[in-house]
């Protein structure tokens, strides 16, 4: 069955890279919300062992979410930010059933003190 879901997930980016990426015009305030269309790398296998291996980035914030889809519809999940305070390296990681899918990763510029416990 993991199988068969790379595969559907492969055939499914193909048409999005024959088509010429286009940056969509940023919208004054108060304009529809401009959509932009990302491809996110996902796999079957969980990202802590990889990520904490080879970046020291270990699981920060876990929570629930969602993240729309092309066709307008909304995926809900769970979003996990895994951390790096001595390299100040970060990865957030949208999981749904057992796709795991990077959504970004990144160098921190700063980090603030919180303002209040949660």
């Amino acid at each position: 069955m993991k199988w068969l879901a790379t595969i559907i997930l492969c055939l499914l980016t193909m048409p999005a890279l024959a088509e010429e990426p286009t940056m969509p015009e940023a919208q004054p305030p108060g304009v529809q919300v401009t959509p932009l269309p990302l491809i996110t790398q996902c796999t079957t296998i969980a990202p802590d062992t990889m990520l904490d291996n080879n970046y020291g980035e270990e699981v920060f914030l876990w929570g629930k979410g969602s993240i729309f889809l092309p066709n307008g519809r909304m995926l809900p999940g769970s979003m996990r930010m895994f951390l790096s305070a001595d390299d100040k390296t970060y990865t957030i990681m949208f999981e749904v059933g057992e796709l795991h899918c990077m959504i970004m990763s990144g160098d921190i510029k700063d980090m603030f003190p919180p303002e209040k416990e949660l």
